[in-house]
């Protein structure tokens, strides 16, 4: 969200708009079976800073396993994106670019 559309959300926040992200993955239900809890935690307190400085309004953190997303099931899937769009309620949606490399931006 912040490397690939950095300068996107920079402009929109400082434009006025009322800027979200969404991160979709997150240690699952009953933690992660290769990431440590505390990374997590980690990762999300980077986001909070990267966001803060872009000017970003809210963040709404999903739980879907991080690395195993082509491993969920697809309504499992389906639901968490659909959940987070009905919190936002955005306008405009910037997803990963189809190419992207990162197994979890290619469901």
């Amino acid at each position: 969200e912040t490397l690939g559309c950095g300068g996107v959300i920079a402009r929109y926040a400082a434009e006025g708009h009322k800027v979200t992200l969404g991160m979709v993955t997150g240690p699952g239900e009953g933690g992660h079976p290769y990431v440590a809890p505390h990374l997590f935690d980690e990762v999300r307190a980077e986001l909070r800073e990267a966001a803060a400085i872009l000017g970003v309004s809210d963040i709404i953190f999903g739980n879907v396993p991080t690395t195993l997303v082509a491993d969920t099931e697809r309504p499992k899937l389906n639901a968490a994106v659909k959940s987070m769009i009905e919190q936002a309620k955005p306008s405009v949606l910037f997803v990963p670019f189809a190419l992207d490399l990162h197994s979890d931006h290619r469901e």
